[in-house]
């Protein structure tokens, strides 16, 4: 645990990653359910549509910022553990 806290920001930018990433998640679902629920106007499904495109993007790019923070926390605390031997 002492090494996970040696270094809090990238912790901390990894947690509200995935918090983000994972309400994202449920904006899709958001959407869909919005899309099959109430179908009617074209033009306003074809707004949700897009809605739940974007927020598919913005959450895979940012699933991928989280893996990249988190293997680069992973490595930092290897090498910490490799110093401290």
């Amino acid at each position: 645990m002492k090494l996970v806290r040696a270094h809090p920001g990238m912790v901390a930018w990894a947690a509200s990653l995935g918090l983000v990433v994972g309400l994202l998640g449920w904006a899709i679902a958001f959407f869909l359910k919005y899309a099959v629920d109430r179908p009617g106007d074209p033009k306003f499904l074809a707004w949700i549509a897009l809605g739940a495109a974007v927020a598919a993007i913005l959450r895979a790019g940012l699933a991928v910022i989280r893996r990249w923070i988190q293997v680069g926390l992973g490595r930092k605390i290897e090498s910490d553990l490799r110093a401290d031997s």
